[in-house]
Protein backbone atom coordinates (compact mmCIF):
# COMPACT_ATOMS: atom_id res chain seq x y z
CA UNK A 1 0.00 0.00 0.00
CA UNK A 2 1.24 3.69 -0.76
CA UNK A 3 2.28 6.28 1.63
CA UNK A 4 -1.05 7.78 -0.22
CA UNK A 5 -2.83 5.31 0.70
CA UNK A 6 -1.59 4.81 4.57
CA UNK A 7 -1.72 8.13 5.32
CA UNK A 8 -5.94 8.37 4.12
CA UNK A 9 -6.16 4.96 6.23
CA UNK A 10 -4.75 6.91 9.05
CA UNK A 11 -7.20 9.67 8.78
CA UNK A 12 -9.93 7.54 8.30
CA UNK A 13 -8.93 5.78 11.77
CA UNK A 14 -9.33 9.81 13.24
CA UNK A 15 -5.84 11.22 12.41
CA UNK A 16 -5.14 15.02 11.00
CA UNK A 17 -3.13 14.93 8.01
CA UNK A 18 -0.46 16.15 9.83
CA UNK A 19 -0.61 13.63 12.51
CA UNK A 20 -1.19 11.13 9.77
CA UNK A 21 2.29 12.31 8.32
CA UNK A 22 4.12 12.53 11.50
CA UNK A 23 2.96 9.02 12.60
CA UNK A 24 4.15 7.43 9.19
CA UNK A 25 7.71 9.13 9.40
CA UNK A 26 8.09 8.39 13.04
CA UNK A 27 7.16 4.84 12.67
CA UNK A 28 9.45 4.01 9.48
CA UNK A 29 12.44 6.19 11.63
CA UNK A 30 11.73 3.93 14.83
CA UNK A 31 13.62 5.62 18.05
CA UNK A 32 13.73 9.22 16.17
CA UNK A 33 14.09 13.14 16.87
CA UNK A 34 11.34 16.00 15.80
CA UNK A 35 14.92 16.94 13.53
CA UNK A 36 14.47 13.81 11.59
CA UNK A 37 10.81 13.62 11.81
CA UNK A 38 10.68 16.59 9.99
CA UNK A 39 13.31 15.84 7.56
CA UNK A 40 10.84 12.85 6.91
CA UNK A 41 7.60 13.74 6.89
CA UNK A 42 8.45 17.33 5.59
CA UNK A 43 6.34 19.26 7.91
CA UNK A 44 8.47 22.39 9.66
CA UNK A 45 9.88 21.58 13.16
CA UNK A 46 8.02 24.49 14.91
CA UNK A 47 4.51 22.63 13.30
CA UNK A 48 5.59 19.11 14.57
CA UNK A 49 6.34 20.50 18.29
CA UNK A 50 2.55 21.80 18.16
CA UNK A 51 1.25 18.84 16.84
CA UNK A 52 3.30 16.04 18.77
CA UNK A 53 2.13 16.60 22.57
CA UNK A 54 -1.55 16.13 21.41
CA UNK A 55 -0.52 12.94 19.59
CA UNK A 56 1.58 12.06 22.54
CA UNK A 57 -1.49 12.61 25.28
CA UNK A 58 -3.62 10.39 22.27
CA UNK A 59 -1.00 7.48 22.56
CA UNK A 60 0.26 7.59 18.85
CA UNK A 61 3.57 8.96 19.60
CA UNK A 62 5.96 7.95 23.04
CA UNK A 63 8.39 9.99 24.56
CA UNK A 64 11.53 9.07 25.27
CA UNK A 65 14.69 10.36 26.69
CA UNK A 66 17.90 10.35 26.54
CA UNK A 67 19.56 12.78 28.34
CA UNK A 68 19.10 16.20 27.64
CA UNK A 69 18.03 14.80 24.07
CA UNK A 70 14.07 14.00 23.75
CA UNK A 71 13.50 11.03 21.39
CA UNK A 72 10.25 9.70 20.15
CA UNK A 73 8.60 6.75 19.59
CA UNK A 74 5.51 5.63 16.89
CA UNK A 75 3.26 3.33 18.65
CA UNK A 76 3.23 -0.43 17.42
CA UNK A 77 0.63 -1.17 14.51
CA UNK A 78 -1.15 -3.45 17.12
CA UNK A 79 -0.98 -0.30 19.97
CA UNK A 80 -2.67 1.74 17.73
CA UNK A 81 -5.60 -0.77 16.83
CA UNK A 82 -6.27 -1.02 20.23
CA UNK A 83 -6.62 3.26 20.64
CA UNK A 84 -9.01 2.68 17.77
CA UNK A 85 -11.16 -0.06 19.43
CA UNK A 86 -10.91 2.00 22.98
CA UNK A 87 -12.30 5.16 20.64
CA UNK A 88 -14.90 3.11 19.07
CA UNK A 89 -16.04 1.89 22.41
CA UNK A 90 -16.00 5.27 23.63
CA UNK A 91 -18.18 7.07 20.59
CA UNK A 92 -20.84 3.97 20.30
CA UNK A 93 -21.33 4.91 24.60
CA UNK A 94 -21.76 8.95 23.90
CA UNK A 95 -24.23 7.82 20.63
CA UNK A 96 -26.43 5.87 23.15
CA UNK A 97 -26.44 8.56 25.30
CA UNK A 98 -27.53 11.13 22.34
CA UNK A 99 -30.15 8.93 21.45
CA UNK A 100 -31.67 9.26 24.94
CA UNK A 101 -31.82 13.09 24.91
CA UNK A 102 -32.24 13.29 20.84
CA UNK A 103 -35.56 14.71 20.11
CA UNK A 104 -34.99 14.97 16.44
CA UNK A 105 -37.84 11.65 16.04
CA UNK A 106 -40.19 14.84 17.11
CA UNK A 107 -39.37 17.11 14.47
CA UNK A 108 -40.61 14.60 11.56
CA UNK A 109 -41.04 14.89 8.41
CA UNK A 110 -37.75 15.65 7.31
CA UNK A 111 -36.78 16.90 4.02
CA UNK A 112 -33.24 17.39 2.19
CA UNK A 113 -32.59 19.08 -1.01
CA UNK A 114 -29.74 18.74 -3.71
CA UNK A 115 -28.32 20.05 -6.59
CA UNK A 116 -26.18 19.50 -9.18
CA UNK A 117 -24.51 16.13 -10.58
CA UNK A 118 -22.89 14.93 -7.19
CA UNK A 119 -26.46 15.91 -5.24
CA UNK A 120 -28.16 13.81 -8.14
CA UNK A 121 -25.60 11.36 -6.96
CA UNK A 122 -25.85 11.67 -3.00
CA UNK A 123 -30.31 11.38 -4.01
CA UNK A 124 -29.87 7.95 -5.98
CA UNK A 125 -27.35 6.85 -2.99
CA UNK A 126 -29.27 7.90 -0.71
CA UNK A 127 -32.08 4.97 -2.15
CA UNK A 128 -29.28 1.89 -1.00
CA UNK A 129 -29.37 2.76 2.92
CA UNK A 130 -32.43 0.04 3.42
CA UNK A 131 -31.23 -2.94 2.40
CA UNK A 132 -32.72 -6.21 1.54
CA UNK A 133 -35.89 -3.96 1.59
CA UNK A 134 -38.07 -3.01 -2.00
CA UNK A 135 -37.94 -0.10 -3.62
CA UNK A 136 -40.81 1.13 -5.38
CA UNK A 137 -39.85 3.24 -8.55
CA UNK A 138 -42.09 5.33 -11.27
CA UNK A 139 -38.31 5.58 -13.26
CA UNK A 140 -37.23 8.07 -15.53
CA UNK A 141 -34.94 7.52 -19.27
CA UNK A 142 -33.15 10.88 -17.85
CA UNK A 143 -30.57 9.27 -15.77
CA UNK A 144 -28.89 7.87 -18.85
CA UNK A 145 -28.10 10.51 -20.54
CA UNK A 146 -27.23 13.32 -17.59
CA UNK A 147 -24.94 11.15 -15.24
CA UNK A 148 -24.29 8.38 -17.84
CA UNK A 149 -24.20 4.52 -18.25
CA UNK A 150 -21.33 3.86 -16.77
CA UNK A 151 -22.33 5.33 -13.01
CA UNK A 152 -25.75 4.15 -13.73
CA UNK A 153 -25.36 0.83 -14.11
CA UNK A 154 -22.48 0.34 -11.16
CA UNK A 155 -25.52 2.03 -9.19
CA UNK A 156 -27.53 -0.62 -10.32
CA UNK A 157 -24.91 -2.99 -9.45
CA UNK A 158 -24.51 -1.55 -6.09
CA UNK A 159 -28.61 -1.85 -5.13
CA UNK A 160 -28.11 -5.52 -6.41
CA UNK A 161 -25.67 -6.68 -4.55
CA UNK A 162 -27.26 -4.96 -1.47
CA UNK A 163 -30.58 -7.39 -2.04
CA UNK A 164 -32.96 -4.14 -3.05
CA UNK A 165 -35.37 -5.27 -5.44
CA UNK A 166 -36.46 -2.41 -7.61
CA UNK A 167 -40.13 -2.38 -9.22
CA UNK A 168 -40.03 0.06 -11.70
CA UNK A 169 -42.38 1.40 -14.14
CA UNK A 170 -41.01 3.05 -16.60
CA UNK A 171 -41.73 4.74 -20.20
CA UNK A 172 -41.20 2.25 -23.30
CA UNK A 173 -38.13 3.63 -24.91
CA UNK A 174 -35.38 1.44 -27.03
CA UNK A 175 -32.68 2.02 -24.50
CA UNK A 176 -35.10 1.49 -21.43
CA UNK A 177 -35.87 -2.25 -22.96
CA UNK A 178 -32.23 -2.97 -23.55
CA UNK A 179 -31.79 -2.33 -19.68
CA UNK A 180 -35.17 -4.48 -18.76
CA UNK A 181 -33.44 -7.43 -20.47
CA UNK A 182 -30.86 -7.12 -17.47
CA UNK A 183 -33.52 -7.30 -15.10
CA UNK A 184 -32.62 -10.91 -13.42
CA UNK A 185 -28.80 -8.88 -13.12
CA UNK A 186 -30.26 -5.69 -11.78
CA UNK A 187 -32.61 -7.90 -9.32
CA UNK A 188 -35.20 -5.81 -10.71
CA UNK A 189 -39.04 -5.91 -12.91
CA UNK A 190 -39.09 -3.09 -14.98
CA UNK A 191 -42.79 -2.71 -16.23
CA UNK A 192 -43.35 -0.45 -19.73
CA UNK A 193 -45.96 2.26 -19.65
CA UNK A 194 -46.69 4.27 -22.91
CA UNK A 195 -44.50 7.50 -22.77
CA UNK A 196 -46.96 9.85 -24.77
CA UNK A 197 -50.17 8.77 -22.44
CA UNK A 198 -47.76 8.76 -19.28
CA UNK A 199 -45.10 11.30 -20.03
CA UNK A 200 -42.92 10.39 -16.49
CA UNK A 201 -40.14 13.20 -16.99
CA UNK A 202 -39.00 13.09 -13.13
CA UNK A 203 -37.74 9.85 -11.11
CA UNK A 204 -40.24 8.83 -7.74
CA UNK A 205 -38.13 6.33 -5.67
CA UNK A 206 -40.03 5.06 -2.42
CA UNK A 207 -37.80 3.08 0.24
CA UNK A 208 -37.93 2.51 3.81
CA UNK A 209 -39.96 5.91 5.23
CA UNK A 210 -38.71 8.29 2.66
CA UNK A 211 -39.48 9.11 -0.87
CA UNK A 212 -37.53 10.73 -3.76
CA UNK A 213 -38.08 13.11 -6.14
CA UNK A 214 -35.30 13.15 -8.51
CA UNK A 215 -35.47 15.36 -11.59
CA UNK A 216 -32.41 14.75 -13.43
CA UNK A 217 -33.24 17.47 -16.38
CA UNK A 218 -33.32 20.27 -13.44
CA UNK A 219 -29.93 18.80 -11.76
CA UNK A 220 -32.08 18.93 -8.22
CA UNK A 221 -33.82 16.58 -5.76
CA UNK A 222 -35.72 16.09 -3.03
CA UNK A 223 -35.93 13.67 -0.41
CA UNK A 224 -39.30 13.36 2.04
CA UNK A 225 -38.73 11.24 5.37
CA UNK A 226 -42.27 10.67 6.42
CA UNK A 227 -43.69 7.26 6.92
CA UNK A 228 -47.77 8.30 5.90
CA UNK A 229 -46.54 9.79 2.58
CA UNK A 230 -44.08 6.54 1.89
CA UNK A 231 -47.17 4.24 2.59
CA UNK A 232 -49.57 6.00 0.21
CA UNK A 233 -46.96 6.49 -2.17
CA UNK A 234 -46.28 2.71 -1.62
CA UNK A 235 -50.31 1.92 -2.23
CA UNK A 236 -50.51 4.08 -5.39
CA UNK A 237 -47.43 2.22 -6.63
CA UNK A 238 -49.47 -0.98 -6.84
CA UNK A 239 -52.32 0.20 -7.96
CA UNK A 240 -50.19 1.14 -11.18
CA UNK A 241 -47.83 -2.03 -10.86
CA UNK A 242 -51.25 -4.41 -11.14
CA UNK A 243 -52.68 -2.07 -13.75
CA UNK A 244 -49.68 -2.69 -15.55
CA UNK A 245 -49.87 -6.47 -15.45
CA UNK A 246 -51.81 -7.14 -18.62
CA UNK A 247 -49.21 -5.06 -21.09
CA UNK A 248 -46.39 -6.80 -19.34
CA UNK A 249 -47.38 -10.59 -19.73
CA UNK A 250 -47.92 -9.45 -23.78
CA UNK A 251 -44.54 -8.04 -23.51
CA UNK A 252 -42.90 -10.96 -21.83
CA UNK A 253 -44.68 -13.29 -24.34
CA UNK A 254 -47.45 -14.86 -21.56
CA UNK A 255 -50.43 -16.03 -22.67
Amino acid sequence: MSTNMLEQVLKQAGMSKKQAKIYLAAIALGETTIKEIAQKSGIRRTTIYDVIQEMIDLGYIKLTSHGARRKFLAATPEELQFIIKRRVIAIQGGLEDLIKISNVEKSKPKVWFFEGIEGLKNAFNDTLKYPEKEIYQWGSRDILDVLGEEWSTKYMLRRAGEKIFAKTLSPDFTDVRRYKKMDAKHYREIRLVDPKEFPLEIELDVYGNRLAMISVKDQMAVIIESKPIANTLKVIHKMCWEATQEKNKKDNGDD
